[in-house]
């Protein structure tokens, strides 16, 4: 009897190292990529609800929150504008986003008054690094990824100008409508809560069904957000395709996705950042290392 105990404790102490090299291996294979983030990417949820104009509200903001197990990846361009001193400041971009098996961005944006030049910014990230090619400037930087020690936090703390990731493990670093494309939980857990919403018809936005809500802010909150916003709301993902924004009953901003492609093959090197001859690396920043 006490030499099958003994065993057995050999047995448990061996079994737990090997527990420790296993999860140090999967912490090293992470390599900045969020744990809480890996573990719920790892597996996509195909969606298994439609919206359409009879949907209630809590059905919507469900869609909205969960929207990232709906795909892979996304591709798409978009044009914006926003009136800035009575002038239109234009903005169009080609954007793709990677959430399987490793969060991964790259985005080409030129942006600029009308009539005016209009300048380039690229920002490429391979799930670690997050590189900011800005021509206007002539620079370029390097921000590393920041882990929040609370993965519910949007956004996390983090460093000054470090990129921080949101629970499903990305984050456009460029943020504004961009990032709510494919973080439409922003809209879930921000702007609606203290707004009046209206479901509207399903209409089509770059060739696919989309959800139009329109929310109209309190009167506390019409400064910042405007009169009403209007979102274009894909009815199989919950990425937002389109969103107006109104002040004093006049459009003051607009943006629209084309050409979306979902799930596609996107090649790993399109996420491999080279800088343009001659341009010097601003600064890099380093941001926190996985919580421990």
């Amino acid at each position: 009897m006490v030499t099958k105990i003994k065993y057995w404790k050999w047995s448990a102490a061996i079994g737990f190292l090997f527990l420790l090299v296993g999860l140090a291996a999967v912490i090293g294979s992470n390599n900045g990529v969020p744990v809480q983030a890996a573990d719920q990417i790892e597996n996509s949820v195909s969606a298994d609800t439609t919206l359409g104009s009879n949907s209630d509200i809590s059905k919507i903001k469900d869609m909205l929150l969960n929207s990232y197990q709906n795909y892979d990846s996304v591709s798409f361009k978009f044009n914006a504008w926003e009136l800035i001193d009575g002038k239109k400041h234009l903005t169009n971009a080609s954007v793709k986003v990677v959430q399987r098996p490793v969060p991964m961005v790259n985005m080409t944006m030129t942006s600029g008054m009308d009539g005016e030049k209009q300048y380039i910014t690229q920002e490429i990230s391979d799930g670690k690094q997050t590189f900011t090619y800005d021509e206007g400037r002539n620079w370029y930087f390097v921000r590393d990824t920041y882990i929040s020690p609370d993965p519910k936090k949007m956004p996390a703390e983090a460093p000054e100008n470090a990129i921080s990731v949101y629970e499903n493990g990305t984050r456009i670093p460029s943020g504004g409508d961009v990032e709510l494309v494919v973080h439409p939980e922003l809209l879930a857990q921000n702007w609606m809560l203290n707004s009046q919403v209206s479901i509207g018809e399903v209409e089509k936005v770059a060739g696919r069904e989309a959800l139009r809500l329109d929310i109209f802010p309190s009167e506390a909150a019409k400064d910042k957000l405007g009169d009403k916003r209007v979102y274009w709301i894909d009815t199989q993902t919950g990425i937002i395709l389109g969103n107006d924004i109104y002040h004093n009953d006049q459009k003051s901003q607009s943006f629209v996705l084309e050409d979306v492609v979902l799930n596609q093959e996107i090649p790993k090197d399109e996420f491999v950042f080279i800088a343009p001859q001659g341009v010097p690396d601003l600064n890099t920043i380093h941001a926190s290392p996985l919580p421990e």
